[in-house]
């Protein structure tokens, strides 16, 4: 993060194919302010983006990409949240 163009929010694609996956999501970092790097919490997708993503906002708060000014903000699209919750209810009812 850091090295592209801003954008005022993030793709949840990767998200969607752990659910689908059923896999957990390892949080790296590469922060270039400190000059660190590693890999830090991995947890397992609960279905709930929103709480989620607060998850992985808290995760990368404070680290810093190697241009800051293209950061891109750690939020969703309500599109693409819209878009996931009618697949989460799709599959539950698939399910049942």
């Amino acid at each position: 993060e850091g090295t592209r163009s801003f954008t005022d929010h993030w793709k949840c694609g990767f998200y969607q194919i752990a659910i689908e996956a059923q896999v957990d999501i390892g949080l790296a970092f590469a922060d270039y302010e400190t000059k660190r790097s590693g890999i830090g919490k991995v947890f397992t997708p609960s279905g709930d983006l929103e709480k989620d993503f607060e998850i992985i906002k808290s995760f990368y708060a404070g680290k810093k990409g190697k241009f800051p000014e293209k950061t891109s903000t750690i939020a969703l699209r309500p599109k693409e949240l819209r878009f996931f919750i009618r697949q989460q209810k799709k599959k539950q009812q698939s399910d049942s």
